[in-house]
């Protein structure tokens, strides 16, 4: 082995995978994604360390590297290379972000999820929080000035974060308009519905996504139940199937709120409203004796 005399920058430790907690991260295990991991780990070995921060009584918590640790049990390993990191709780979120934000194939549901993280981390770091104190407020007022309105200008938060160039960030796919689609789509599914689709080929379509997060609650959770069934291919045909169901005529809204309300009334306020209403031509109606209508 090549001799190197350079100073050492830190130790990378060889941890027990038992020691780790593997709980948490913004970003589900791809069960693909590992089983292919395992192989190139079999193969190769672990080229890079994943990233742990200690806890309490000897135990660590993975940061970055979640996959790999799944690879490696699925080895059936005993330890892993591990990286331990003794950072507070923002850099911690922001160790994760890091690591994934900027990987290819990043599916538009995981990307979204990330640079909102990042935003939220960033507001964390101004002094933004959810509580109204004077230190707070002042904050907030700062960050307002700073950064300006979120949505508007979200990608600013990201750039400052990075130290991007707005060159550099449009072609790491971080300029205003691909952070504010992210944001949009994060912000704008709900929650039922992205744990419903993420395992389908919808989710890779980000512009359809889009499409699912503009529409009301209620409908996203229509069209998401087409999909999964199985029986629309995507957003754009559920809608439209859901748009296109049959719309009652005003006569026949009419007839239908007439008949809700009409089961509301008592016996005495039926034949009171029935003695009141003109009767078409030929209708007899016979109440309590009273012949009502019959005109020829």
């Amino acid at each position: 082995m090549t001799e190197v005399s350079h100073p050492i920058a830190r130790s990378i430790y060889h941890l027990p995978l038992d020691l780790i907690d593997w709980d948490g991260g913004l970003r589900p295990l791809d069960p693909v994604w590992v089983e292919a991991l395992a192989a190139m780990m079999k193969r190769d070995g672990q080229r890079r360390p994943i990233e742990v921060h200690p806890t309490r009584n000897g135990r660590f918590k993975a940061m970055a590297g979640r996959h790999r640790g799944a690879a490696a049990a699925l080895l059936g390993w005993t330890t892993i290379d591990a990286d331990v990191l003794d950072l507070d709780a923002l850099d911690r979120r922001a160790t994760e972000v890091s690591e994934n934000l900027h990987k290819l194939g990043l599916s538009p549901l995981d990307r979204a999820a990330f640079v909102a993280e990042q935003v939220s981390i960033e507001k964390a770091r101004a002094g933004v929080s959810e509580d109204v104190s004077a230190q707070s407020v002042a904050a907030t007022a700062r960050w307002a000035d700073r950064i300006g309105n979120e949505a508007d200008d979200a990608s600013r938060i990201v750039r400052l974060a990075f130290g991007f160039a707005d060159a550099t960030a449009e072609k790491v796919g971080l300029s205003r308009a691909s952070i504010y689609r992210d944001l949009e789509l994060h912000r704008g599914l709900m929650p039922d519905v992205v744990e419903a689709i993420r395992a389908l080929p919808v989710a890779s379509n980000a512009s359809q996504l889009r499409a699912l997060a503009r529409l009301p609650e209620r409908e996203q959770r229509e069209v998401a139940a087409l999909v999964v069934d199985g029986t629309a291919k995507g957003v754009t045909e559920a809608v439209a199937m859901m748009r296109q169901r049959p719309v009652k005529s005003p006569e026949q809204k009419a007839v239908s709120a007439i008949r809700g309300n009409w089961a509301r009334l008592s016996e005495r306020e039926l034949k009171a409203l029935i003695r009141d209403l003109p009767m078409p031509r030929g209708v007899v109606l016979v109440i309590d004796g009273e012949t009502i209508g019959g005109e020829a």
